[in-house]
């Protein structure tokens, strides 16, 4: 059963707030699955460009200009290298193409936005954060910039200038899409298994890439991997020294595991890795990542914001990664949601999934519909919880969305654990 109620917030709008039954304790579940992609997939370096463009952009808007400009750059992708590979060696033929893709505003007044250097810094900190360093010159940008002039917006949020109208920008910062977050109060045990698999393997041998993906499936309390673990070419002499290294890799996770799996009471059926090797076949990624041989990657299509895909828990297709941190409901309201689900689930003591249904054009502290799903409520909810559920609502938004900022309080939001 499910209880609707109305929660004015403070500034006065009514807010539906829905608390009902059927949040699912994935932990619970007698069956369960996750994948994760690595730090060095091409879906998750895709995300990371994008989110380190408009960290970057934005800090140089508030730097030079005082305030954040319009932007988005939530489509960015990158293009794989095309490339010869062989044991020892490696040939790349065309470069990586990243393609930022997005409305970005150029100018303020006379000013120009460095966008270029801006995203050619970006490449540079997050290749050498997740790629060998061959991979900084093999690389070309391009930006697909789309900005320019509508009637439902004033002028200045797309030209903006030092004598524009505060109060006319003020209005035109709100939520920019009609759209679902969600959050929740924990992780399943899968997610964290994944994430301790994923940085064993890439620490186990230097010949090991970071574009390790993973996926994870659990029966009872038997869990079940199976892994594709990058080996850098240059770095592995034959398919022997190829084996090797895959065998140093599986040992040190396997080691790396155990604690984890006794604490949670698990253990590990199968750990498979690169099972496409067949016939002399070996997974070599030039930079440690598929990246280098021709894969490509788009924001969105990686992990969610919780650090995983879980088909079986709540989700939405909403990317955070490169959207306006003032005004894009899918890069603000993620926090706002798993903010109000941990609160929740502490307070009661139970798993509690959260969702915000925000529409184009609202206040971005008054959404449209707020979500509570808890894992132990057959009924309405009493009293106590509804005034809790208030509460959060309350707190969370005014915390994570600040009105003289014209949006998130901390535009250096993570990207996924």
């Amino acid at each position: 059963m499910s209880q609707i109620f109305t929660h004015q917030q403070r500034r006065g709008k009514l807010v539906e707030i829905v608390t009902t039954s059927g949040a699912q304790d994935p932990n619970k579940r007698r069956f369960d699955i996750a994948e994760r992609k690595g730090r060095g997939h091409p879906d998750s370096i895709a995300d990371h460009l994008a989110y380190e463009f408009s960290l970057r952009y934005s800090q140089w808007c508030e730097d030079r200009v005082g305030r954040i400009l319009n932007h988005w750059v939530d489509k960015t992708t990158c293009v794989g290298a095309r490339a010869r590979v062989g044991y020892g060696e490696v040939d790349i033929v065309d470069p990586i193409r990243i393609l930022l893709i997005g409305k970005i505003t150029r100018t303020f007044g006379k000013v120009d936005v460095p966008l270029e250097r801006l995203l050619h810094d970006a490449v540079q900190e997050v290749f050498e954060t997740v790629l060998t360093r061959e991979a900084q010159d093999h690389y070309s940008i391009e930006i697909l910039n789309t900005a320019g002039i509508a009637v439902d917006h004033d002028h200045s949020f797309y030209e903006p200038g030092p004598n524009d109208d505060n109060e006319a920008i003020r209005r035109g910062i709100v939520a920019n899409d009609t759209m679902l977050a969600v959050g929740h109060s924990s992780r399943s045990y899968l997610l964290d298994l994944a994430e301790t698999i994923e940085t064993s393997f890439s620490n186990s041998h230097e010949a090991v890439g970071t574009d390790v993906k993973l996926m994870l499936t659990r029966s009872g309390n038997t869990v079940n991997v199976v892994a594709a673990v990058p080996v850098i070419p240059e770095r592995v002499r034959n398919r022997n020294d190829y084996l090797t290294v895959l065998q140093v890799a599986e040992a040190s996770t396997r080691e790396a595991l155990r604690p984890q799996l006794d604490k949670s009471s698990l253990k590990l059926g199968h750990l498979q890795i690169n099972t496409k090797d067949r016939h002399g076949g070996a997974y070599l990624a030039p930079f440690g990542s598929s990246l280098g041989k021709g894969d490509v990657g788009a924001v969105g299509r990686g992990n969610r914001t919780f650090g995983g895909i879980e088909p079986y828990s709540s989700w939405t297709a909403e990317a955070p990664a490169g959207k306006n941190p003032l005004s894009h409901g899918g890069r603000i309201y993620p926090r706002v949601c798993t903010a109000i689900a941990r609160y929740l689930g502490g307070e009661l003591g139970q798993y509690v999934d959260v969702g915000i249904h925000a529409r184009n054009g609202d206040d971005l502290h008054d959404p449209a519909l707020v979500i509570v799903r808890l894992s132990d409520q057959d009924g309405a909810a009493p009293a106590h919880i509804r005034a809790l559920v208030e509460e959060a609502v309350r707190t969370m938004t005014a915390e994570h969305i600040d009105p003289e900022r014209y949006g998130s309080r901390n535009s250096a939001d993570e990207l996924p654990a």
